[in-house]
């Protein structure tokens, strides 16, 4: 219990719909106009939302960076976000690792494909 820094829900439709990649892009038409407004769930609300909604845990043993997380539910191109936010260790330059650098490789892709990758690196400069 010591480790974990954050717990999170994220029920908003949009953001499953691109954590799951029915919406490719934080540029896409999708994600910028969505169908329905986003509401503010409501205390009634709690029971659906934790149906449908993904859970993350993040943690960390040195309480200043992410060292580790757990997510519940279906958001595979969020296991991309946080890889990247973990972190890239020199240990995978070496030969027995080349299987999870290029994983990391991926991950990098994955997300500047959402759109990501300069808000997460903090190049964004907000105009797009």
């Amino acid at each position: 219990m010591k480790l974990i820094k954050g717990v999170y829900l994220i029920y908003n439709k949009t953001i499953l719909e691109l954590l799951t990649g029915k919406i490719h892009s934080i540029n896409s038409y999708e994600f910028r106009c969505p169908k329905k407004k986003n509401r503010k769930i409501s205390d009634t609300d709690i029971e659906y939302a934790l149906d449908m909604a993904t859970i993350v845990v993040l943690a960390s043993t040195n309480n200043k960076i992410l060292t580790t997380y757990f997510i519940s539910g279906s958001a595979e191109k969020l296991n991309s976000i946080l890889n990247l936010c973990i972190g890239y260790s020199k240990d995978l330059e070496y030969d027995e690792y080349k299987a999870s650098l290029q994983n990391f490789k991926n991950d990098i892709e994955i997300v500047s494909q959402m759109g990501l990758l300069e808000k997460i690196l903090g190049n964004d400069s907000g105009v797009s």
